[in-house]
């Protein structure tokens, strides 16, 4: 393999004072707010804008972000909107405007996947929190309507047909990332490495769902190797692949092509050795056109770190390795040198001999780092004399062009740069040393977000044709390349709020849209003409008994370049005023609530505008609202999955509950980023919070509620919890649960540790989603006993949850009982192995429904069918797709509704 190194590398408007800048020509503006979870944004030649949402939506908008009032699609249906799941990637074909082809790549919903096409499928049903794929499918805009909308027939799917020939989603991050065309027509895709992220992942991570994806076929065994899939040919994780438009096949000018297996991973495969490659850029401006020259141009890619480094890597060639896991940053990985893993790929050629035991060649020995003759040798771990050269998995290390520290946890916070050193042995050096072959100043971040390569235009000529990158930090650079492409110098050139996940040049207004996914927000930053008048609102008071006397004031806003300001207040009930500072008395028409919405506009002397809008609410008071099924500062067990209630109290002395609208948003907080999850707006939810928080980086979550009237007032509380990460304060011996004479079902336990614990709730489901139907106290006793007079009928789930004066928890272990007297059906065999039957002796009602849940709880099968009323019913159910263990089958005949565990044993 050519070994190729390159050195030299590299809400609403905010007052712009606050903000670095490199001149005062270049203005931030909000484009579009209120849009939830904004992942990437894109443009086509005509500036006809694309925002795609982790939920599965596109929508396009003009120049001034003006959204149409439909997706232009939706595959909300299919999309995995989970965790960091979602919709990550969206491109428009380079022949767009004459064919209408766009691509998607997106974690698929399991259920889709399974069930898609069956009387199986529910459009309403989604399995989070289990083994996936991700999948490229592609679609065409219709041509009719100035592709404005999709052809729903068109659906194509390219990669990921089933899940053998998805790249696996073992976990709830480090899944799909970026996706382009190439000006020779092919896709390249970066995907994630599947692997666990609190701590090193070398394959079967309790944070993973292996088990389940060799099961089902997602994963092959041999690649059931956590972050080392990276370094795998034989698959997809921590890779960027490059497949056919049309067919989804390898190409044959990829590095691993086979011919007689154009669908297989290592066909597929054009760079390996990535953690997270979650945005990348391609330049093509000088490629070739024809699929055969393997000639694509130049890739920025992001790799996302772990807890120390972020990269910007630039990949020139096919079949170039960036490191990971044995490379992070500057460094070599310690996981990496701890566990010497062998690569399943890499038979060695001297096993067999007498001197050699070694059928397989460990990592270590088949990847190093470049050096400056570019001369390399892999000795034989059996030999060393014997050089693995010849092996299609051996790697030369190519590092990053510039890789910046974590900012919260590799300080002081700082950028590198490669360079050779005397020997001819590779170093890195800081930007500021004057070692350094790159220039720039220091600085850190969390995640690499590599924008767009900035072409002629109206920015000012320093601006010609450098990278444009961001950090979801808050910062957007100028990396600046030479004639030959390596990196010399890095520049401050916007600084912003966190959250940046993709930016992008508008073709037509050459101004720079960015993505903000914490405030749900997209803006611009556009360079001369005259950027909208920054609006400021402030009011005393916006809610109370009619009349209501409101101060506003307006003065503080003003034009950017110091123009004059004009001020148009509309008051919402047919009046106006032109003052800077208004006082008005807003009075209802009759003694029932009502709301006004003021809007204030902003206009300059030379015409440019901005508004604001501005509830207020007479007779009327907003929610008061507070979280009521857990406590802010609690600590969640480690040593299981906590199904946390989201309940709240909530009142308003003028409406009812029909009249009032909650939405819930939970955050998993990483470091000093977070994680927001998708909305839900039930009243009374539940959330599954994964045991996360007590290795060498900091997690936690936080639980935001805010209930609206139906005039527009909300509350908001907002409550964190914390991962219990202490010595233990108790240890359960196993929870047993009995059956009595009595129909009533004695638990007991026993507590050989029991250190400040206050009380111990005994905890009930069958639904998986447990209650606490008794709490007693804690009694430094050695046994514990509870007699449970009325369970449930069916299947009864216990659990104990021993809590701590501070409020801390653990968990007992569950344990499982039947209360039902008679069962009206029954599975067989139980256990089980490659199917189970149902059999009632007589149908209740002309439907039957069976649930099948894992042991947290997940639905992973629902079934129906015809039955008649009266007749007996038999039906086999295949579980071949499921792991080893134990389940629960719930079974719905009419009002009938019993439960039934399953042992399923191969």
């Amino acid at each position: 393999m050519r070994v190729f190194l390159v050195l030299l590398l590299g809400i609403g408007c905010f007052n712009l004072a606050v903000f670095a800048q490199p001149t005062d020509e270049f203005y931030d503006e909000v484009v579009i707010d209120n849009f939830e979870l904004p992942v990437g944004i894109t443009f086509n030649d005509l500036g006809r804008g694309y925002l795609w949402s982790q939920d599965g939506k596109v929508w396009t908008f003009d120049k001034d972000g003006v959204l149409r009032d439909t997706p232009f699609i939706d595959i909300s249906e299919e999309v995995l909107n989970w965790k960091d799941h979602g919709l990550t990637g969206f491109a428009l074909d380079n022949e767009f405007l004459i064919n209408g082809y766009v691509y998607l790549l997106y974690a698929a919903d399991r259920h889709h996947v399974l069930h898609h096409g069956t009387p199986e499928y529910d459009p309403d049903l989604t399995i989070e929190g289990q083994a996936t794929i991700g999948r490229v499918t592609r679609y065409t805009a219709n041509e009719a309507d100035d592709f404005n909308s999709i052809i729903s027939e068109s659906r194509k799917v390219l990669l990921g047909q089933d899940f053998a020939d998805g790249i696996p989603i073992l976990m709830i991050s480090h899944g799909m990332g970026d996706i382009a065309q190439a000006k020779d027509g092919t896709l390249l895709i970066s995907t994630g490495d599947a692997g666990a992220y609190e701590s090193a992942d070398t394959g079967s991570h309790e944070a993973s769902f292996f088990e389940q994806a060799i099961a089902d076929g997602i994963l092959k065994e041999e690649n059931n190797m956590g972050s080392f899939r990276s370094l795998l040919l034989n698959s997809t994780n921590g890779k960027v692949l490059r497949i056919d438009a049309e067919t989804g096949d390898g190409i044959s000018s990829n590095p691993y092509y086979e011919a007689d297996a154009p669908r297989a991973a290592r066909s597929r495969v054009w760079l390996t050795g990535f953690r997270n490659p979650f945005r990348f850029v391609l330049n093509s401006e000088e490629a070739s056109h024809f699929p055969e020259d393997g000639d694509i141009g130049t890739l920025y890619i992001g790799d996302v770190g772990a807890a120390a480094w972020e990269e910007l890597n630039i990949s020139t060639e096919a079949g170039q390795c960036f490191g990971w896991p044995a490379y992070e940053g500057s460094n070599t990985t310690w996981e990496y040198e701890t566990w010497k893993h062998t690569n399943p790929e890499s038979q060695n050629p001297l096993f067999g001999s007498e001197a050699c035991t070694r059928q397989q060649v460990p990592f270590s020995y088949l990847i190093q780092n470049p050096n400056a003759s570019g001369a390399y040798f892999f000795p034989n771990p059996c030999d060393s004399t014997k050089n693995l050269a010849g092996l299609t998995n051996t790697f030369v290390h190519t590092p990053p062009a510039i890789t910046w520290s974590n900012a919260e946890w590799n300080l002081p916070e700082r950028a590198l740069a490669p360079t050779f050193d005397s020997l001819g042995l590779l170093q890195f050096h800081t930007i500021e040393g004057e070692q350094s072959t790159v220039e720039g100043e220091n600085f850190g971040g969390y995640t690499s977000v590599p924008g767009f390569i900035y072409r002629a235009g109206n920015f000012p000529e320093h601006y010609q044709n450098p990278l444009f990158g961001a950090d979801l930090v808050g910062w957007i650079k100028a990396f600046f390349f030479d004639e030959n492409g390596n990196l010399e110098r890095v520049e401050p050139f916007f600084d912003v709020k966190k959250g940046i996940t993709d930016l992008a040049i508008h073709p037509t207004n050459d101004c720079i849209y960015y993505t903000q996914i914490y405030d749900n927000q997209v803006h611009k930053i556009c360079y001369g003409g005259n950027p909208k008048p920054i609006v400021d609102l402030q009011l005393d008071q916006y809610y109370g008994q009619s009349p209501l006397t409101v101060n506003f004031d307006a003065s503080n806003s003003y034009a950017p370049k110091g123009h004059a300001v004009q001020y148009q207040w509309d008051f919402g009930d047919g009046t106006t005023s032109e003052t800077a500072s208004p006082r008005h008395v807003f009075e209802a028409e009759n003694n029932q609530a009502q709301s006004f919405q003021v809007t204030l506009t902003i206009t300059d002397s030379l015409g440019t505008s901005a508004s604001k809008t501005q509830i207020v609410s007479v007779n009327n008071t907003p929610p008061e609202v507070a979280i009521s099924s857990f406590q802010d500062g609690d600590r969640y067990a480690m040593n299981g999955v906590t199904i946390l209630p989201l309940e709240a109290e909530v009142s308003d002395e003028e409406h009812s509950e029909e009249e009032l609208s909650y939405v819930w948003q939970t955050f998993l907080h990483h470091n000093a980023h977070y994680h927001p999850d998708p909305k839900i707006t039930d009243r009374n939810s539940t959330f599954l919070l994964e045991p996360v928080g007590c290795a060498a980086e900091d997690y936690w979550y936080r639980v935001r509620l805010t209930v609206t009237d139906a005039h527009g007032l909300s509350s908001t509380d907002e409550r964190e919890l914390f991962p219990y990460c202490d010595a233990a304060f108790v240890s359960f011996v196993d929870l047993l649960a009995q059956k009595t004479s009595e129909n009533a079902v004695q638990l007991s336990w026993e507590s050989s540790l029991e250190e400040g614990v206050s009380h111990y709730e005994i905890q009930r489901t069958n639904t998986f989603m447990y209650t606490t139907i008794q709490s007693i106290d804690a009694t430094n006793a050695t046994t514990y006993n509870f007699l449970d007079t009325a369970p449930l009928e069916g299947d009864n789930i216990y659990r104990i949850k021993a809590v701590r004066t501070d409020g801390a928890y653990e968990f007992s272990n569950p344990t499982y009982i039947n209360f039902s007297k008679t069962l009206p059906y029954v599975f067989y065999p139980n256990p089980t192995g490659e199917a189970v039957y149902l059999e009632l002796d007589a149908a209740f009602a002309n439907k039957i429904r069976v649930q099948l849940h894992d042991i947290s709880g997940r639905l992973i099968m629902t079934k129906e069918w015809d039955a008649q009323v009266g007749q007996k019913f038999q039906e086999r159910i295949d579980l071949t797709r499921f792991a080893n263990g134990v389940y629960h089958a719930k079974v719905f005949n009419g009002t009938t509704e019993i439960q039934q565990k399953l042992l399923v044993v191969y």
